[in-house]
């Protein structure tokens, strides 16, 4: 949905797309247990069926930290990217 602007489910093309906030709950993925690391997720919902997608946004930062936290649960950064 995001790159193509059609909805994977039913082909619409009646998307709108959540801006993530690094402050809003909602839009926000915790990447440690204290809440002091934290980055925005996008979401993008189809207004036909209700389909959902989410993506996070990686800058540098988030995915040093991401490639920690699968090295420290034993997976590879690159098995998911």
């Amino acid at each position: 949905m995001k790159a193509t602007g059609q909805c994977p489910k039913c082909e619409s093309f009646n998307i709108i797309e959540l801006k993530g906030n690094k402050l809003h709950q909602s839009t926000q993925l915790l990447l440690n247990k204290w809440s002091t690391k934290i980055a925005a997720v996008d979401h993008f919902v189809c207004t036909d069926c209700g389909f959902s997608e989410r993506y996070v946004d990686l800058d540098e930062k988030v995915t040093k930290k991401l490639k920690e936290l699968l090295k420290e649960q034993g997976g590879g950064f690159d098995e998911y990217v």
